[in-house]
């Protein structure tokens, strides 16, 4: 599901970002790529969720609370990065939704992981 949702969350943002450079901005081509993204997040979260747990689950609950830290942390600072880039349209969110897209497609593409005991 992870390798599914993280192809779903790079189409879907490079899609937005093909119809906000391509045509006319409006609300429908803003809001059908975000909620694709959106679908894929709801993919990928449950199961990244529990392998950040799964390995740790005699501290499950310190897991989850760095997982929730590392995932509000990151967002706080893209957030920023895309404020900081606004350039009056949505190009840049999609330019930043895509890289993030990237990322979390590379990072579970390589996988890596430790021996954690």
């Amino acid at each position: 599901m992870i390798e599914f949702g993280g192809r779903l969350a790079i189409l879907s943002s490079l899609l937005g970002l093909g119809i906000q450079l391509t045509f006319e901005p409006s609300v429908f081509g803003i809001i059908i790529p975000v909620c694709l993204y959106l679908m894929s997040v709801g993919l990928v979260m449950p199961n990244a969720t529990a392998g950040a747990i799964g390995p740790h689950q005699n501290m499950a609950g310190a897991a989850s609370a760095l997982f929730g830290f590392v995932q509000m942390g990151l967002a706080g600072t893209v957030g920023i990065l895309v404020g900081y880039v606004h350039n009056g349209t949505s190009v840049p969110m999609f330019v930043v939704i895509a890289g993030c897209g990237l990322l979390g497609w590379f990072f579970s593409r390589f996988n890596f992981q430790t021996d954690c005991q």
